[in-house]
């Protein structure tokens, strides 16, 4: 069983690790290829979430049950193109967001001082 992450909207809820948050953002690498996603966590903090590829799951974003396990609202025929694999997650700060996103070499280009 792999865990996935719902990407055809930003605003819908997901679980990390059994602990809930919303994803807030996309982050898309070459040939729009989502790469990852970011999730703020309901008891406080920002996650980083890494994705691999495309997978079948629930639409709900629980982990993929198998066709006869699935749940009865969730169409696994339409889901592969909107949830993507979890490879790793981890706790990020502003810095961090900033060094993902390349915001600290914008501000350093811009010669932003603090």
């Amino acid at each position: 069983m792999r865990d996935t992450l719902y990407t055809g909207s930003i605003g819908c809820t997901t679980y990390l690790d059994g602990e809930r948050g919303t994803t807030v953002g996309l982050q898309y690498g070459i040939a729009h290829h989502i790469d990852g996603a970011f999730v703020k966590m309901f008891d406080g903090g920002m996650r980083y979430v890494r994705l691999g590829s495309q997978v079948a799951a629930c639409c709900c974003g629980r982990p993929d049950l198998g066709k006869e396990g699935h749940h009865q609202h969730c169409n696994i025929a339409t889901s592969r193109k909107t949830s993507h694999e979890i490879l790793s997650h981890y706790s990020i700060d502003r810095n961090e967001f900033d060094r993902i996103t390349g915001l600290d070499k914008l501000r350093a280009e811009l010669g932003w001082e603090d």
